[in-house]
């Protein structure tokens, strides 16, 4: 009986040990589960920016955080980002190359324009 009472402690040590792993392992295949859901692809990301040079390094700025993104395995391992530039608030092109990104790019998704001093208007 004494024996049997000693296998009993030392499973339950050995199981009290294991679960932190176990817990470990459940959360890392979840994790990884999230990062593959979905059916994957190319995000298109249409970017208008005004030919400011104040601004001009924002195109390389976002491909760097997309490339970032993926390397931090941030995004499901199964998408990209695509960043697409075109300039905009300069006489109305911005609706235009907007509608470019759309029906000829097929971006998924819009940042811009950033006409915040009228020039649009004009």
């Amino acid at each position: 009986m004494r024996t049997f009472s000693a296998k009993v402690r030392f499973v339950v040590l050995l199981l009290s040990c294991l679960v932190p792993d176990a817990r470990q392992l459940a959360t890392t295949a979840r994790l990884n589960a999230e990062r593959l859901a979905g059916s994957g692809g190319v995000v298109r990301i249409g970017h208008l920016q005004p030919n400011n040079p104040n601004i001009a390094h924002e195109p390389e700025i976002l491909k760097m955080c997309a490339k970032d993104l993926k390397e931090r395995k941030i995004l499901p391992i199964n998408y990209t980002l695509t960043v697409m530039t075109m300039e905009s608030c300069n006489k109305f092109s911005g609706v235009e190359h907007a509608a470019y990104l759309h029906y000829m790019k097929n971006a998924t998704i819009y940042f811009g324009p950033g006409c915040n001093n009228g020039e649009s208007f004009r």
